[in-house]
């Protein structure tokens, strides 16, 4: 891959002087099965990213009071349906997310594309009560799948007009100030290699938008509602290692991967409670890809869990959930696995779904 000061000086670069027209507008509530708290519509702007701390503080305090916990412990949920904006908002968009542990979601039919996109980067799930040994939550980037979310290369946009060069130098300066930014954020973030390629390769004029389930796990996106496989296979499970390999920090810049042959033997399926549908699955240590990620995650039928947007935990190098989405091959599209009613589990065979 380019160097990353060599791709900054290749491309143009938004948000400099670029004057705000309409501002994000923030309502409380929204989708419901999205779990929205608030949603944000419109244009990213300069001050959106002040509005939306003050909300998000004030509906936090109201939940932490209703409960009885401290206000440390309670997580939102922001649902995000924007074109874009200012990246520089954006980012300070991502790391208000990321400070206050709100969750982002993008819900069905909607978009949440450039700036809009990096914003959505910051959502993270509190995790105060959980044994979980780590600080600062845990990804919760949640996409539905027939929602729209997209990335591409900065652009500096300029009203008409001519400009004396040092007016253009400096906002190229910010410009490149907020890239810089972007950077540093990688690892807190987790913005894989993958991710990042994406963001500074894709022209300008055009947009790279999540597609596959391979995507979803190689940018660390989690795609709910789904679809679901009402019974556990050895196909299944061979989806879920391997997608949750490319989501593994050694493999997340999109390497090609030798694909092992898993067999029944090397899959032991822990029952604690015969009375219970929940088990955990161990698969053999030998069966490794490169990266050495350990395969092994919690499982039970979507349909004895009533959420919508119910998740796996396992044992992924990275601090996140894993949807039902990666029982999926990694080429098929996200699409396929939207049900038709939110609401409603449909159980499906996912190793005949469609695959590009």
């Amino acid at each position: 891959m380019r160097t990353f000061i060599a791709v900054c000086l290749s491309v143009l670069l938004i948000g400099a002087v670029t004057r705000p027209i309409h501002a994000a507008e923030f309502t409380p509530g929204g989708d419901e099965i999205m779990g929205c708290d608030l949603t944000m519509r419109g244009k990213v702007t300069s001050g959106d990213s002040d509005r939306a701390r003050a909300l998000i503080t004030k509906l936090r305090s109201a939940e932490a009071d209703a409960l009885g916990d401290p206000i440390e412990s309670v997580s939102m949920v922001i649902c995000l349906d924007s074109p874009g904006g200012s990246l520089h908002e954006g980012l300070e968009m991502a790391r208000l997310f990321h400070e206050t542990q709100t969750v982002t979601a993008v819900g069905r039919d909607r978009l949440c594309a450039s700036a809009c996109a990096v914003a959505f980067l910051g959502g993270t799930m509190n995790t105060y009560y959980e044994d979980t040994g780590k600080d600062g939550g845990k990804l919760r980037r949640l996409m539905h799948p027939t929602a729209r979310l997209g990335f591409h290369a900065p652009r500096l946009v300029l009203d008409d007009g001519t400009y004396d060069a040092e007016t253009v130098q400096y906002a190229y300066a910010l410009a490149l100030r907020d890239l810089a930014r972007m950077q540093a954020l990688k690892g807190e973030f987790y913005i894989t290699d993958a991710l990042m390629g994406v963001f500074l390769d894709t022209p300008p004029e055009s947009m790279t938008y999540l597609e596959t389930v391979e995507q979803s796990a190689l940018w660390h996106i989690q795609v709910v509602p789904t679809i679901s496989p009402d019974d556990l296979t050895v196909g299944l499970v061979e989806n879920m290692c391997e997608n949750m390999n490319l989501a593994a920090p050694k493999a997340a810049g999109g390497a090609a991967l030798l694909r092992p042959e898993l067999t029944q033997k090397d899959i032991t399926v822990h029952d604690a409670d015969p009375d219970d549908a929940y088990v955990f699955v161990r698969v053999d240590e030998s069966y490794r890809y490169p990266g050495q990620v350990e395969c092994s995650f919690g499982w039970e039928p979507l349909t004895m869990d009533h959420r919508p947007i119910s998740m796996l935990n396992g044992t992924l190098e990275i601090f996140m959930d894993l949807p039902y989405a990666w029982f999926a091959a990694p080429q098929t599209p996200v699409r396929a696995l939207a049900r038709k009613d939110d609401r409603s589990d449909e159980p499906r065979d996912f190793l005949s779904l469609p695959r590009r």
